[in-house]
């Protein structure tokens, strides 16, 4: 339900394996084999294994971030963990995660806590305005855009605040967003302003005015804001006109205030009548001068042709396949898009009875019949015929088209490649019985699996799917999609490439200048990294400068299903303290 899903909607593109979506809320639910449901976090709703729910350690104990500490409420599903920093440290990634069914904290990001000088937090007020990007943090170089509120103007030339590698902001001083010299936007007739700056306004009409000239906005020009300004003129409908409309607007003024309108009718003559499609005969001038509903159109009616010879009566068709409705006679008129269904009889006798020949429906499409209309033939009582236009058979050794069957006799048929006999058939009361059918395989086999991955299916019938997903850390290869079609699954796209999970690996992240990359091995060894060497899922980096060089930005990275998380490479500076040292040294060596 709609309520289901406001309160624990299942996110799109979840890097999870989310279980069967099902409806919360005491609501009754599609749950099998005793699984409840329950909000599992970003996939929503879901039936999952009451041992999961109740499990008391179903999420591990995670390392702290350097220069910080994690406090946690349990390690249950749905238990959550905080971060907290030392003094002097600022947190970068989310401030708590939460244990679900997987059992693994979500959101799975990498958290750090890191020096407040290395980085730049957004602690300027500046009223009368706002700003962007907003993030947690900023790193050296990066800047931030300051936008004023309508009606105010910057009191600089460069709306741009820099990071600095010290964590200050430049310029130094606090920018101001001042009033504009042009002042508030004038007020317009009939309008409301719906955004304005320092240099321009733009307004919107009120309901029943529209725009004259299309001109919604004026700009502040040399301290004033300019004369020609938007216009808000009353909405009007000019006399509605629709191209093959063939018929007439009772109202005959050529132009229609807002909210008045006019009956519609079609023309008829003694040999045409004409229906409105869809059948709307009054239309009104809306508040933006649109007529609505849309104007429709007159279609010709169909006059019900003589019945033909053997045939008995007509039966109206909902345009829902169903048939229904009292028999029709000759010389009635069939609305356009209807369609009609011939029913076949004659007189009763020993010797013939009778077969309508195809099509056995027409359609009236604007005054005209199509297929021209059915007839009926007679055929032998008592005895069948072996037809000769049934789909996708093929008669066997012993049989022939047209052949005559005696009351009891059967005749021996197959299928193309593709199609399985559905029946056996036996001329019944001049009847086959039941007629030869030839329908489209089912697959027998189960849809192979893949190696890392997993397959979901429903049943194996032709046209039925199974789709392919994989584990964290690896991705489909080709197309995720394999379909069962006349008896054999294969894929519509590329019949000659098997469906496989390959890993998912991360490339080389670049190069540190003046510093090094090393490859963690579960914690205890470490390699360096070599150039152009991608790496797999998990994996994790870890990040050193050279001597006489400081690390500014993260200390490590972790690929996490072919990304580096976080992204950003660290830069190595040069450690001032440590080559002033080094200087003073060389000074006192050579005196």
């Amino acid at each position: 339900s709609n309520q289901t899903e406001n309160v624990c909607p299942r996110q799109k593109n979840v890097h999870r394996n989310c279980q069967r979506s099902c409806q919360g809320l005491n609501q009754n639910t599609n749950c099998r084999h005793q699984k409840i449901c329950i909000c599992d976090h970003n996939c929503g709703f879901s039936c999952l294994s009451r041992t999961i729910v109740t499990e008391r350690y179903l999420c591990p104990i995670i390392n702290n971030p350097p220069h910080g500490r994690i406090h946690y409420d349990g390690h249950s599903f749905y238990s959550r963990l905080v971060y907290e920093c030392n003094s002097g440290y600022t947190l970068l990634g989310p401030k708590e995660r939460i244990c679900v069914s997987d059992g693994f904290w979500e959101p799975v990001v990498d958290v750090y806590c890191i020096r407040k000088d290395e980085v730049c937090i957004m602690d300027i007020s500046i009223t009368n305005s706002d700003y962007t990007p907003k993030q947690q943090v900023y790193y050296p170089d990066q800047q931030i855009r300051i936008e004023c509120n309508p009606g105010y103007e910057l009191d600089r030339l460069s709306p741009a605040l820099t990071c600095l590698k010290n964590g200050t902001w430049s310029p130094i001083e606090t920018p101001r967003c001042l009033k504009s010299p042009c002042g508030e936007p004038p007020s317009i007739p009939n309008a409301y302003l719906v955004n304005a700056t320092s240099t321009y306004a733009q307004y919107a009409c009120f309901e029943r005015y529209v725009l004259k000239d299309s001109l919604s906005q004026i700009e502040c020009k040399q301290g004033r804001w300019q004369n020609i300004r938007p216009q808000c003129i009353e909405a009007m409908c000019r006399h509605p006109t629709v191209d093959g409309f063939n018929g007439y607007v009772l109202n005959l003024r050529s132009i229609f205030p807002s909210g008045e309108g006019t009956g519609l009718t079609c023309n008829s003559t003694h040999s045409m009548h004409y229906d409105l499609i869809p059948m709307i005969d009054y239309i009104v001038c809306d508040n933006q001068g649109i007529w609505k509903p849309m104007l429709p159109k007159c279609y010709a009616k169909c006059r019900l042709p003589d019945l033909g010879k053997n045939i008995i009566g007509y039966y109206i068709d909902d345009n829902t396949n169903d048939w229904y409705g009292k028999e029709l006679q000759p010389g009635a008129y069939i609305r356009h898009g209807y369609s009609i269904k011939y029913l076949c009889q004659c007189q009763s006798t020993s010797v013939y009875n009778c077969s309508l020949v195809q099509p056995a429906f027409v359609q009236c499409i604007d005054g005209e019949w199509t297929n021209g209309g059915p007839h009926c033939r007679e055929r032998i009582s008592g005895k069948c015929r072996i037809p000769f236009d049934t789909p996708y058979v093929l008669l066997n050794n012993n049989a022939s088209i047209n052949t005559i069957l005696n009351e009891g006799e059967s005749f021996d048929y197959g299928c193309i490649d593709g199609y399985a006999r559905m029946t056996n058939v036996t001329c019944t009361q001049g009847n086959l019985t039941p007629k030869p059918l030839c329908e489209p395989k089912n697959c027998t086999t189960h849809p192979y699996w893949i190696k890392n991955g997993y397959v979901k299916y429903h049943n194996r019938r032709h046209g039925g799917h199974a789709e392919y997903s994989c584990r964290n850390g690896y991705k489909l290869s080709n197309q995720r999609i394999l379909r069962c079609l006349f008896g054999k699954w294969e894929s519509p796209y590329d019949r000659d490439n098997l469906v496989q999970c390959v890993a998912d690996i991360c490339l080389h992240p670049g190069v540190i200048r003046n510093g090094k990359t090393f490859v963690v091995n579960y914690g205890t060894s470490r390699y360096i990294l070599s150039i152009n060497v991608s790496l797999s899922h998990g994996a994790s980096l870890q990040f050193e400068c050279d001597p006489g060089f400081m690390l500014v930005g993260n200390r490590g990275s972790t690929c996490f299903s072919g990304k580096w998380r976080p992204e950003q490479l660290p830069i190595c500076n040069e450690d001032r303290h440590v080559s002033l040292q080094h200087t003073l040294h060389q000074f006192v060596s050579k005196g």
